[in-house]
């Protein structure tokens, strides 16, 4: 290839030349020239082949720069579709969660970590509906994973502690609590009271006992730590210190139904049941639905029958009241001619009056002497419903009476929010009752029969 002097070189032979030819150069002169010339047109080829080669490569390499950049743009572009597409499986997967739909939840969030391996969210997610369906070796996976990305994540914590309690790695959940704590000081209390638990799983009751000490002087106005302090003392049979930290969870909390039922327990256990029932009736006045209280209550009634049996009243009951209804008479239906109808039902009304001796004693009754000489059924067995109660109270129970003289229901009519652990315990107590049957034309027949039962004052 020639470069630029040798161009002016031959530029300046040229000019030379045509100098010279004017002036009738020799052959030889000539000669010379020509070969110049040739070389100068195979050079001048040369660079326009070079000047092809170079135009070829310069499409070819924006070509593929051209192709780099569009691939580039192509994955950035595929890369935003699938955040986009990872964020709807989420969202998805979080719907079906709220739903309960924990299955379905699972494969909505496994499609976002699919598209998204740094999902930290789903991951967590996933983890959480691996554990609420029981899989809590991929709860912890999931967790963990879920760690890996966002360290600082209090609750993927808790919730991996959670797993591996169920797992019964009791020292791996108390080091999750401890870290939860570290990163979530504001539920602290939480997680501390979720290592007292895990103490109490693997059966290191003093242990527990000093985590909820602990956060005793951490929150000294917690009624909650009193509950589960009593609950683990229960555990050891120190009834009497129960009862003290049930009391001052109340004192803690007095709306809290649970407060009264813990004391109440207590209670049932050391066999105060007078006191027992006054905190159920307590605790069921706050909160109909409390746990336990229904549990509590056959437990009570189940002593409450064996004192019964065990102290039945000697004293002659005396009259307090006379019956406020007459039983009423049979009919005889029409058509039916000269035969006998069947009878029905005779419905009669007494009274029974409980009067208190004092908090701890039996209480004794008073049966009034019902006008039932038409043939309503009298009372042949009592047995007192062992309540306290103001006085005033009234609760009235319909009984049905078969032939026989059995109580088959009782049932009480005035039932209220206030008054329904005594009426329902007026109501057993009625069911124990015998009576001899009402007659009708010297026939023992069915009969209703409405107790009234009064509570009065000493």
């Amino acid at each position: 290839m020639l470069r630029w002097w040798q161009l002016c070189t031959l530029s300046g032979l040229l000019a030379a030349t045509s100098a010279r030819a004017q002036e009738l150069p020799p052959p030889d002169a000539v000669k010379e020239l020509k070969q110049t010339l040739t070389q100068l047109d195979e050079e001048l080829q040369r660079i326009q082949q070079l000047a092809k080669q170079l135009s070829r490569i310069s499409k070819s390499t924006d070509k593929a720069a051209k192709t780099q950049s569009l691939s580039a743009s192509i994955a950035k572009a595929g890369a935003i579709s699938d955040m986009v597409t990872a964020q709807e499986a989420y969202r998805r997967g979080v719907v079906e969660e709220e739903r309960l739909q924990y299955d379905q939840a699972v494969s909505s969030f496994t499609r976002a970590i699919q598209l998204d391996p740094k999902n930290d969210s789903a991951l967590l997610h996933r983890g959480r509906m691996y554990f609420e369906l029981g899989n809590f070796k991929l709860a912890v996976e999931d967790l963990t994973a879920s760690l890996t990305i966002q360290p600082n994540n209090a609750r993927a914590y808790d919730l991996r502690a959670q797993a591996n309690r169920a797992q019964k790695s009791y020292d791996h959940a108390i080091a999750d609590w401890r870290e939860a704590a570290l990163r979530d000081p504001r539920n602290a209390l939480h997680y501390l009271l979720s290592q007292a638990t895990v103490e109490e799983d693997r059966g290191n009751l003093p242990q527990a006992l000093e985590i909820y000490d602990q956060a005793s002087r951490q929150d000294p106005g917690s009624a909650e730590v009193r509950l589960r302090r009593a609950a683990t003392l229960k555990k050891q049979n120190r009834m009497e210190e129960a009862v003290r930290e049930c009391t001052a969870a109340v004192e803690l909390d007095s709306s809290d139904a649970r407060g009264y039922v813990c004391r109440a327990d207590g209670y049932v256990r050391l066999s105060r049941l007078p006191m027992a029932i006054s905190d159920l009736d307590q605790a069921i006045r706050l909160n109909p639905m409390v746990p336990e209280a229904s549990a509590l209550i056959s437990a009570v009634w189940q002593r409450l029958e064996l004192n019964a049996e065990a102290q039945q009243l000697s004293a002659p009951a005396q009259p307090v009241s006379t019956p406020s209804a007459r039983p009423t008479p049979a009919v005889t239906p029409a058509g039916t001619g000269p035969e006998r109808a069947e009878p029905a039902p005779v419905v009669s009304t007494t009274t029974l009056s409980i009067r208190d001796r004092d908090r701890e004693s039996e209480q004794q009754i008073s049966l009034g002497e019902s006008d039932l000489a038409s043939g309503g059924p009298k009372p042949i067995r009592q047995t007192n419903p062992r309540v306290r109660s103001k006085p005033g109270t009234e609760v009235q129970v319909r009984v049905e009476i078969d032939a026989s003289g059995e109580v088959r229901s009782a049932t009480p009519l005035n039932e209220t929010l206030s008054n329904s652990f005594v009426a329902n315990a007026a109501a057993e107590a009625a069911k124990s009752w015998r009576f001899e049957p009402a007659r009708d034309k010297g026939h023992p027949v069915a009969s209703t029969m409405i107790l009234i039962f009064r509570f009065a004052a000493k």
